[in-house]
Parts: structure tokens; sequence; C-alpha cells
């Protein structure tokens, strides 16, 4: 971690607060001002994603706009934009409630477990437990009938496992010098 202190989840207050005026605000203003929604949205999670979707809400804003600025209010174009424009508060609602919900449970799940990113999972109940590498037969006669394998062994500390492994690469190429030299 970079030693920085976790920033505290803001008052459940202040949240529902900032919901309502940034749900109202596209609405209000009739798509005008749709696309401050997703400019705190792509503020607070710093996504490529959010700042991709408020760029592409303020640049339609922004032409709609013109559109209808522009065209006379005949035209079928004008009618589109001004359609589009009152879709355009609905839809940036939505996103930010939407979003403003999974961030704000997220944050809250994060310092519920402790500290942010160090959340403790609860154990992989279908984890596979290390299998340890099979012995290598006896060189003498001793060790049962080739291709024999005791029981796998315990875990150990790791060094005493290394010294064991150690033992039984040394173990195995005596027996493979053996053969060769029949």
């Amino acid at each position: 971690m970079n030693g920085q202190p976790h920033p505290r989840p803001p008052h459940r207050g202040v949240i529902v607060g900032l919901r309502v005026l940034f749900c109202l605000l596209p609405l209000i203003s009739i798509g005008i001002l749709a696309w401050a929604a997703p400019l705190r949205i792509a503020v607070l999670r710093r996504r490529p994603l959010d700042w991709a979707l408020f760029c592409g809400a303020l640049v339609l804003s922004v032409v709609l706009l013109v559109l209808v600025g522009e065209l006379p209010e005949s035209h079928w174009l004008s009618d589109v934009s001004i359609v589009g424009l009152l879709l355009m508060g609905p839809v940036c609602s939505v996103h930010y409630l939407v979003a403003d919900i999974l961030h704000h449970d997220a944050l809250e799940r994060r310092s519920r477990s402790g500290a942010f990113g160090h959340a403790h999972l609860p154990p992989n109940p279908y984890a596979q437990p290390p299998v340890p590498p099979a012995r290598s037969p006896q060189p003498s006669g001793t060790g049962g009938p080739p291709g024999h394998h005791p029981a796998p062994l315990p875990p150990q500390p790791r060094a005493r496992r290394i010294d064991q492994v150690r033992a039984e690469l040394d173990e195995l190429s005596e027996y493979l010098r053996q053969q060769e030299e029949r």
C-alpha cells in the first residue's frame, strides 16, 4: 500500500442528496445538463468507460442543442433533436443512479472488510490441496516392485521439503546411472 489513509465513505444523507440532485438535474434541464450525471460518475470511479460515456453525453447534448437552435421548427431533424434531448434526461439519470449505487456498495463492502484492497476472502471449498511429487523407485531391490510409489508425505516446512526433493533427485540420478551401466 502507499501509506495514505483510506477515505471514509460519505455520510448516507450526503449520498442520498447527491443522488437526488444528479438524477433531477438532467430531467429538470430537459436533457441540456444530462452530461453532469456521467461527469460525476467518471470523477467518482475514474474508469475509461465512464469518461467515454461522459464525453459522449456532452457531445450529444451539445449537438442536439445546436440542431434544435439552428434548424427551423418545421424540419424533421429539429423534432428528432428535441426527442433526443428529452430522452437523454431519463437515460443519464438511470445510468447515474445505477452506477452510483454500485460504486457506494463496493466502497461499503471494502470498508467493512477492514482495509481497502485487503478483503479477507473465505477459503475456496473447491480448491485442491497441493499434491507432493511421488517418490522414485528404490535402486536396490528393497523398494518393492518397479513403479511402486509410497503414500504422499504430509506437508512439511519449505526448507526440509527442498532438502528432501534434493535427496530424491540424487537417488533418481544414481538409479539412472546404474540403469545405463547395465
